[in-house]
């Protein structure tokens, strides 16, 4: 059922907020990039495992990028709580990311991670995780990202999760790029995003959860867009 859990921050991040957060909580507080990812997804892979059974399917579809960290660090963390993972992946992660760390330990586990994505691999699927983009995406999807959300608006009949954002919308705008995920629900970092409230986000979040990757509120205070008093 689409709507924004509670309590709901009175701020939004847009796409240079977002990046600007993280960057502060880096540099100036000493929070490892990779401890923010880790937290992310810990509290992603919470909200995963709350919406299929135990030992469930969930096939995650990871980019190159920190939404694709996001996605294989929840492999490694779902497969610890018994479910059976399976991967797609966009390519490998950029070298020397903190993407990179969480894809190279997800490929020590024993998952099926293919670069295809068909019919086939979403028929007995429980849950699909959608970490294809995240808040960076400012161009049209295209090439294989675009011919992947097409096949999972065709083929896919499970509930879909979207890490931060729905992939393919535009985090400012709300507006799709190109076309875009159509989630059940998204669950996103530290605060909504600027343009979750634009009919096209809308209809492509689902519900969306709001959850801490253990950020002070004085970085959303200083980096946030305040909607309401």
């Amino acid at each position: 059922m689409p709507g924004v859990s509670e309590p709901i921050p009175p701020y939004r991040l847009d796409r240079e907020g977002a990046r600007a957060l993280d960057r502060d909580a880096i540099e100036e507080l000493g929070i490892p990039g990779i401890t923010l990812m880790e937290n992310a997804a810990s509290a992603a892979s919470r909200i995963a495992a709350d919406m299929v059974t135990t030992g469930a399917r969930i096939l995650i579809l990871a980019g190159r990028g920190n939404n694709g960290g996001d996605g294989w660090a929840m492999a490694r963390q779902l497969t610890d709580s018994g479910h059976s993972v399976a991967i797609r992946t966009l390519g490998p992660a950029r070298a020397g990311s903190d993407a990179a760390i969480n894809e190279r330990k997800a490929r020590g586990l024993d998952l099926e991670i293919r670069d295809t994505l068909d019919a086939e691999a979403l028929r007995g699927t429980d849950l699909v995780v959608d970490a294809l983009f995240g808040t960076g995406l400012d161009r049209p999807v295209s090439g294989i990202a675009a011919d992947w959300i097409k096949t999972l608006s065709t083929a896919c009949h499970c509930p879909v999760l979207a890490v931060d954002l729905p992939s393919g919308l535009d985090a400012n705008s709300g507006r799709i790029l190109g076309t875009a995920v159509r989630a059940t629900g998204t669950v996103t970092f530290v605060a909504p995003k600027l343009g979750m409230s634009h009919p096209d986000a809308v209809r492509c979040c689902g519900r969306i959860e709001v959850v801490s990757i253990g950020t002070p509120d004085s970085l959303l205070k200083r980096h946030g867009i305040l909607t309401r008093p």
